[in-house]
């Protein structure tokens, strides 16, 4: 079997390598906090792991802001840190336990129905991660609940900073977003040459969805250039879309066909990509314009390159 194989069978099933930079992660988390427990030994091994379950949600692909993530997780853990203190305190009274349980997972659905309306499922998952305590002994204990205050907060504290740590990939993921966006263009232009129907529309618009979803999570200084080329990229795509109200230039689309090849290329192998002048006389205004945002889009493209780091 060819090393071609298993890399075609990771680009199916995770297009945008947001699983395999999740993984990178998880590992060095996961090896930061066992040198932790093992540095640290706190006394409750399982309220050190329950945040675990948890900090999973902090890469949710919806929450499309560093901000945002900071705020999603520091919420996680101090709702989960209240579930353990006080499921533990008040477990040994079932009837007020019942009621109080109940009371907190109302509240804490509601809480984040109003500002994390998407994630309404990790409501649960505090719950479920909360009452792991239920059964030490013996039951609330000031003692037993400080030593598992402390582990718990052990593993946040430990697992917050690994997150901030890890070198920000987000800008891998915005790459191969816009490849496979880039190459739907081609497609297509291909098609209009071809007098086919399109068919990658549906695929433009998902992958268009994660450059905009990823790029507020790129570096600060790639932060500009990622925008612009988006935004030129696209502007070209409405350009596309008008192509058939006026007379088509043939020769024109597939000298930006070819320029699109040659940007895709560069962003796999994140390289600078030569302007090409494109000597096919434009026709229209509108063509004219394709031609201005093409060779913006490469530039913006060779200046992010030339950003140190790169």
């Amino acid at each position: 079997m060819s090393t071609s194989e298993p890399v075609n069978w990771l680009d199916r099933i995770d297009p945008y390598a947001i699983q395999r930079i999740v993984l990178g992660k998880a590992l060095f988390t996961a090896t930061v906090l066992t040198y932790v427990y093992w540095f640290f030994k706190p006394d409750n091994f399982m309220t050190f792991a329950a945040p675990m379950l948890v900090v999973s949600f902090y890469e949710v692909p919806t929450v499309a802001s560093r901000r945002k993530k900071d705020l999603l997780t520091g919420f996680i853990f101090a709702a989960t840190l209240t579930g353990i203190a006080t499921f533990y305190l008040m477990y040994p009274f079932r009837i007020l336990f019942f009621f109080y349980a109940a009371l907190f997972l109302s509240g804490l659905y509601f809480f984040v129905a109003a500002f994390f309306g998407e994630l309404k499922n990790i409501t649960m998952i505090i719950l479920a991660t909360a009452t792991v305590v239920l059964s030490y002994q013996p039951p609330a204990n000031l003692q037993v609940l400080y030593s598992m205050c402390t582990s718990a907060m052990l593993s946040m504290m430990t697992m917050f900073v690994c997150l901030h740590l890890y070198p920000n990939q987000s800008l891998i993921i915005w790459r191969r977003a816009m490849q496979k966006y880039i190459a739907c263009m081609e497609a297509d232009i291909e098609a209009a040459i071809q007098r086919q129907d399109r068919r990658y529309l549906s695929e433009e618009i998902h992958h268009l969805s994660t450059v905009r979803a990823v790029r507020q999570l790129v570096p600060k200084q790639d932060l500009m250039n990622t925008f612009r080329i988006a935004v030129y990229i696209r502007n070209i795509q409405f350009a596309f879309d008008n192509i058939y109200y006026e007379t088509k230039n043939d020769d024109l689309w597939r000298a930006v066909q070819q320029s699109f090849a040659q940007l895709r290329d560069s962003m796999r192998h994140l390289t600078p990509c030569p302007v090409t002048e494109i000597v096919v006389v434009s026709e229209t205004p509108l063509q004219k314009y394709v031609i201005r945002c093409l060779h913006k889009a490469i530039r913006r493209w060779n200046q992010l390159c030339n950003t140190p780091g790169h």
